[in-house]
């Protein structure tokens, strides 16, 4: 059954799930627990979306051709599926980049997409493009004997008939609206009609195109039919429905109904597919079902499922030779279950068939039997809060369970949980009992006798569980000897009641988590690196293989055929008798055969009295029927998709694209200049696509195998020039397909040409006269770049000074200077004549640096703030922070003259001056991350903004002085001014200077 919830592909099959509660009821009865729900099996899926690699396309058509490919046509063209992988042709040239409506295959392997207004044809290389003449505006096209037709309406409301552009017949205005016209293995033609007062009517010509048409009642709403079976000739399905044609009647056989509007029908080797809201399945369910959706393509696993669908005609049973069974969690707590068992038959009876479940995140205990579940009261006390592993069926039938506080015993007939009597409370992993004895795996070994808690043993008793912990499982060897494993390693109780303990990293497997044996009493020990093997013919387990490092969370014998292995999103199934005949073979059981994808539970799997295993995850609990389970499955051809190079020159990659199943070896030439060679290869794989493994050598340079991997491609560094074959193989579960090769012939660089070596000895005898003729002209060039660079300092200089220091700023300096003296404040005058003395040296002076040390160019600006302080005391006030780092290399950073102290004096003569008190200036310098110097001043004037080119002339100056430094040092120097807060009036101006750490001089 289907009993998934959500959107999507989900979302559309809850109304299956629905029908099913009400189909599908049974009886639960117990005395004193509550019934819960029926049993509902839910069918895995596997879901390809855009993040697995499918294009962005709604998809309209799934069709898979002979070869076994899936086209996914839609409203953006077409991509291919090969069972693992997407490959788009929408960015091919001559590619499909139209909305396809409908995709058909003739007899020999031509496959046809027909558009609203342009077909086209593939052939396995390349796209025919085939544009067809302008037709009506409803429109039905169909491959009828490999023959493309095209039913079309007329004015006067007849449908017409054509091929190849002309008109060979009309039909009847009864067959207005036809849907997927198609055709059978005895060459007839067959179509619902759409037409409202016809809905109920099949419409058969036997002799297509030149037949009787022969209208057969059915008494339903038709919309799309297809030939059931090319074996059971006259055999039908219309919608969801299984009819035959008898003595010109249409017969019913049998009901299928499905979910949603059925779109279309289509069949491949017999196999139906029917498309619904752009979506496949497979009633007959022979093969894998695919959902196509938007932007998404979902495989349904129902290899053998036993799925139940309610009808009009009662209960549908499909392919009841299922092998995995999923209880999902959305029915019985069935999430995150450690621990069940199954009842059995032991001494004490118990009810055989039923299941317990012991989830660890409830308290209550899960029955399922008869096809219900039954809640059954568990853990009532307020310390015990939770299931563990490690169950252990008694000889008399029940069940020892522990939890995370004590041990209990469980008897399936009363279904009453009693706790064995004991002081001691700690959480227990596993429990194993042997005649009246009974062991718990806790932190130490616990031991009861007769029920009763004799001794803990622990540190004082040799063994160290300090070190170890909390032991997970316990195993008893035939030779007596009782095992426990831990996170951190194994310990060994010996028969004499000594203990030897053996940390991780001492020759011993890396965290074991699972014990258990197998039917030769060896032992097998599922740990976090793969799993260990105990034979008693060493003093240590020994690895199975070196090669399998999977974190393994159980191990399961399986009578004498496999072992189980749990892995983190799949199941593996070791191969016993191969095994002991040292042969290695073990087969993944994954999403390819439907096992969810989730993870394995440690120590959660169970194997009944049937011979099922059930194992739970942190999504649900699954059975599978091992007798049914198929391993043996054959690897599929490899591909070349395509052949691609590195072009030296232009760094890009040059991929050539081979076609499908071409005849005969491909053959690439490339010169040895050619960098980096990676050849694309695929394989058809439907069945185990995740298991596929690729192997390849490159005969003439490695001649050896590489190691089989899922990689789907191979690449090669420069190789010398010389002839080479590229062969490639697939290997699935240890079998190999036999070699496909490519050959590639590398030739030689020019280098190796007759005429380079005397090419190359006249241009290293020319090269040093142009190196001198080069030097001669840079040395010329630097000539006429410093005259031209003095003509411009000058000129900028000129432009810059002039917009400095004014005479006003003089005048009033020279005043404030004269009231000291006037106050008799001579020492402040003389300070303060000194500061205005070194302020207008370099101003007057003619030879003005471009640049000059930024220590310098503090002073200056120092000097003009303290003259400044003496025109306005309680106007002005200033802060300067200099970063650490700033202090350090000042003597050795460049700056431009003047142009930190021009925009100084700007926040002081338009951000200051104004103010009639409370002004504030604050100079900051720091370096960035990207290595610049970055100065800011700041000012709480009316403000002033600059938003995009600098209007004012002093600020444009010193933008065309950065524009030229940068010009000459590489440099991106700028100039920021910003309001300090946009959203107030008078807020401020903020002036930051990116400048330059590494300016040179060019005086």
């Amino acid at each position: 059954m289907y009993s998934v919830t959500g959107t999507g592909i989900k979302g559309e099959l809850w109304g299956l799930l629905t029908l099913l509660f009400a189909t599908f009821l049974c009886t639960c009865v117990s005395a004193q627990n509550r019934p819960l729900d029926t049993v509902i099996y839910e069918i895995p899926y596997r879901k390809l979306t855009v993040r697995e690699g499918l294009t962005r396309n709604q998809i309209m058509e799934v069709w898979q051709d002979r070869d076994g490919f899936v086209w996914l046509a839609g409203k953006l063209g077409v991509d291919r599926f090969d069972g693992l992988e997407v490959l788009s042709y929408q960015n091919d040239t001559n590619a499909i980049r139209e909305y396809i409506l409908d995709i058909d295959e003739d007899a020999d392997g031509t496959l046809w997409f027909f558009g609203q207004d342009v077909d086209y044809s593939y052939d396995g290389g390349t796209f025919e493009r085939k544009k067809r003449d302008a037709g009506p505006d409803h429109l039905v096209i169909a491959r009828i004997n490999s023959e493309t037709y095209r039913f079309s309406t007329s004015q006067a409301g007849e449908w017409n008939l054509t091929r190849d552009s002309v008109v060979i017949g009309g039909f009847p205005a009864a067959t207005r609206y036809p849907f997927a016209v198609t055709d059978d293995t005895t060459g007839a033609a067959l179509w619902p009609t759409f037409y409202p007062a016809e809905r109920d009517t099949l419409f058969y010509q036997k002799d297509f195109p030149n037949g009787p048409i022969r209208p057969l009642a059915s008494g339903e709403h038709m919309t799309h039919v297809h030939e059931a079976d090319a074996r059971s000739v006259g055999t039908y399905w219309i919608d969801d429905s299984l009819y035959q044609i008898k003595d010109g009647h249409l017969v019913f056989e049998q009901a299928f109904p499905l979910p949603g509007f059925i779109g279309e029908l289509t069949r491949h080797e017999g196999k139906v597919f029917a498309r619904y809201l752009h979506s496949v399945v497979d009633p007959q369910g022979e093969r894998p079902v695919l959902y196509a959706g938007k932007d998404q393509l979902v495989r349904i696993f129902q290899r053998g499922k036993r799925l139940l669908i309610p009808g009009e005609q009662g209960l549908v049973t499909l392919r009841p030779d299922d092998a995995l069974t999923i209880f999902p969690t959305e029915l019985g707590m069935l999430q995150n279950v450690w621990s069940m068992m199954g009842a059995g038959a032991g001494a004490g009876g118990g009810t055989k068939g039923a299941m317990f479940f012991f989830p660890y995140s409830e308290r209550s205990i899960l029955k399922l039997e008869n096809g219900c579940y039954t809640r059954i009261t568990g853990l009532t006390e307020t310390n015990d809060r939770h299931f563990y592993p490690g169950i252990f069926r008694r000889s008399n039938g029940h069940l020892l369970v522990p939890t995370n506080k004590r041990v209990y015993d469980f008897d399936p007939v009363t279904e009453q949980l009693r706790p064995l009597d004991g002081p001691e409370r700690r959480a227990t992993n596993d429990l194993l009992e042997t005649g009246n004895t009974i062991y718990a795996a806790t932190r130490g070994l616990a031991v009861y006798e007769d029920e009763q808690l004799r001794k803990v043993y622990g540190q004082a008793d040799g063994l160290d569980v300090a070190k170890f912990g909390y032991f997970e499982t316990l195993g008893l060897g035939r030779d007596g000897r009782l095992w426990l494993g831990s996170h951190r390693g194994l310990a060994v109780r010996e028969p004499d009641g000594s203990f030897h303990n053996y940390p991780n990293g001492a020759g011993v497997p890396a965290g074991v988590v699972d014990i258990k044996t197998d039917y030769r009493g060896n032992l097998w020990f599922a740990t976090h690196r793969g799993v260990a093997f105990y034979d008693y013919t060493d003093s240590l387990p020994r690895w199975v293989t070196p090669g399998f490092t999977e974190d393994v969370k159980f191990v399961q014998p399986i009578g004498e055929e496999y072992l189980l292995l749990g892995g983190t999103n799949k199941l593996y199934f070791l191969d016993l008798p191969a095994f002991y005949r040292d042969e290695i073979s073990i087969y993944p059981y994954d999403e390819d055969d439907g096992f969810p994808f989730a993870e394995c539970l440690q120590a959660a799997v169970h194997l009944d009295e049937a011979g099922h295993v059930w194992v739970g995850t942190t999504e649900s609990v699954v059975k599978i029927e091992p007798n049914r389970l198929v391993f043996h499955f054959e690897p599929t051809l490899p591909e070349f998709l395509s052949f691609s190079y590195l072009d030296p020159l232009t760094d890009k990659e040059i991929e050539y694209r081979i076609p499908y199943n071409v005849n005969g070896e491909q053959h690439f030439s490339i010169s040895s200049t050619d960098q980096r060679i990676k050849v694309r290869f695929f394989t058809i794989n439907h069945e185990k696509p995740r298991s596929i493994r690729y192997q390849y050598r490159l005969r003439g340079y490695r001649n050896g195998w590489s190691r089989p991997e899922p990689t789907r491609y191979a690449e090669f560094g420069e190789l010398p020039p010389g002839e080479y074959t590229f062969e490639l193989r697939t290997c699935l579960l240890g079998k190999c397909t036999p070699a496909k090769s490519m050959k590639i012939t590398v030739y030689p660089g020019r280098w190796y040409e007759y005429w380079f070596i005397p090419w190359l000895a006249g241009f290293l005898g020319l090269l040093p006269f142009a190196l001198i003729a080069y030097q001669w002209w840079q040395r010329r060039r630097a000539e006429l770049l410093t005259q031209r660079l003095e003509v411009d300092r000058l000129q900028l200089y000129r432009r810059l000074t002039q917009h400095k220091i004014g005479p006003h700023f003089a005048n009033n300096a020279l005043t404030a200077i004269s009231n000291l003296i006037v106050r008799n404040e001579n020492e402040r005058a003389l300070r303060y004549t000194g500061r205005f003395a070194r302020l207008f040296r370099p101003v007057l002076e003619d030879g003005l640096p471009l640049l000059r040390p930024l220590r310098e160019e503090l002073d200056f600006i120092e000097d003009y703030l303290k003259l400044e302080k003496l025109r306005f005391p309680q106007k002005l006030r200033y802060d300067t922070q200099i970063d650490e780092r700033v202090r350090e290399r000042a003597e050795n950073i460049l700056v431009p003259s003047l142009l930190i102290q021009s925009f100084v004096n700007n926040a002081v003569k338009h951000g200051i001056e104004p103010l009639e008190s409370g002004g504030e200036l604050a100079l900051t310098l720091r370096l960035t991350d990207d290595d610049y110097l970055l100065v800011e001043i700041t000012d709480n004037g009316p403000g002033y903004f600059v938003d995009g080119e600098p209007t004012g002339t002093g600020i444009r100056a010193a933008s065309e002085i950065l524009s030229y430094l940068d010009e000459h040092h590489g440099s991106n120097s700028r100039i920021e001014i910003l309001l300090r807060d946009p959203l107030l009036v008078n807020s401020g101006t903020i002036v930051r200077l990116h400048l330059y750490l590494n300016y040179e001089t060019l005086d």
